[in-house]
């Protein structure tokens, strides 16, 4: 471990040679393995993500050291992770987390909790996915998914939730309590602030703990003035509630095809395959920080181990381990 925790420094610090981190990544994929032989199967979903978190803890001292670090550093470990989670690959899907507020597992009593904190994006046990926006915290119980569907926010999340008709989605915050079974919606819940709720798709429920406040429908926005214990709803294009997620691009379960020409998209460039051999591998990845365009690729490069290079505005893609 003293060797361990000597190499990860040196990473935080940029300072590592191409042997060094060749051999920090052996003792992350001994650990993931040594997850996978405890639980006997792949790992995947929420907990590959706490597993990912421990490594984190124990590779960069928490995410609050974490959230301290230069955006270089930052990706520079995520293509570190990226290339660790190989071991973990679900069938023709490549798995990669993303560490920017990354969950971290505290103890409440016998209660495990799971923490996020900072710009992220989270995929829930049941399936529901946030955008979690910068200086926010949202944290849920182990018992999520089993007994109940509630989180507790402070700052502001877009929430897109799988629909259970048994188990309503609640989202705390002070004040507030939104409650849906599945649609989408953004909600803003600064401390401090007025707390505001817009829905872009399907109904929600907006009240506290005694009363309600009222329904809202796609493109209405509800506001609950603090001070005055006051609400008030009008209608809001939801775009218009959204701009923060801007840098955001997500590319949850989409294929390596689908990933490039989201990216492109993005940098107004074009894609040519070369061979076609990743072309349908899917993956999971979630930039943001409104990453450049080399930082991008050289995640997706990392986990694919297919050479990507831009010219005259075409990236072109060679090569790369074919799926499962």
């Amino acid at each position: 471990m003293e060797e361990f925790s000597s190499l990860r420094d040196k990473i935080q610090n940029n300072t590592a040679s191409d042997a060094e981190v060749e051999k920090f990544m052996l003792h992350v994929r001994q650990m993931l393995e040594e997850e996978r032989g405890r639980s006997g199967e792949p790992l995947v979903g929420a907990e590959l993500d706490d597993v990912m978190a421990g490594i984190w803890q124990k590779t960069a001292e928490g995410a609050a050291q974490n959230r301290r670090q230069p955006i270089f550093t930052r990706v520079r470990f995520v293509r570190l992770m990226a290339a660790a989670t190989l071991v973990a690959l679900l069938g023709a899907s490549l798995y990669v987390f993303w560490p920017d507020g990354v969950p971290s597992l505290t103890d409440a009593g016998a209660i495990n909790r799971t923490v996020y904190e900072g710009r992220n994006y989270i995929r829930l046990p049941d399936g529901s996915t946030i955008e979690l926006n910068e200086g926010s915290t949202l944290f849920y119980d182990s018992d999520f998914g089993k007994t109940n569907r509630v989180v507790t926010l402070d700052g502001q999340g877009y929430f897109d939730v799988a629909h259970d008709p048994d188990k309503p989605f609640l989202v705390k915050s002070p004040d507030v309590v939104v409650t849906v079974l599945g649609t989408a919606f953004d909600v803003r819940a600064y401390a401090g602030e007025d707390v505001t709720v817009t829905v872009s798709r399907g109904k929600v429920k907006v009240g506290n703990e005694t009363e309600v406040f009222g329904e809202l429908l796609p493109d209405q926005q509800l506001t609950y003035h603090r001070k005055s214990a006051r609400t008030e709803t009008r209608a809001l294009a939801a775009g218009k509630a959204l701009d923060w997620k801007a840098d955001f691009l997500i590319l949850d379960d989409v294929t390596v095809g689908e990933a490039l020409d989201k990216i492109a998209d993005r940098f107004h460039v074009r894609v040519a395959f070369d061979d076609e051999a990743i072309r349908g591998c899917k993956v999971r990845i979630a930039f943001v920080h409104r990453e450049s365009l080399d930082d991008m690729l050289g995640v997706l490069e990392a986990i694919t181990r297919a050479r990507f290079q831009v010219h005259d505005n075409v990236i072109s893609v060679a090569g790369g381990e074919p799926c499962v």
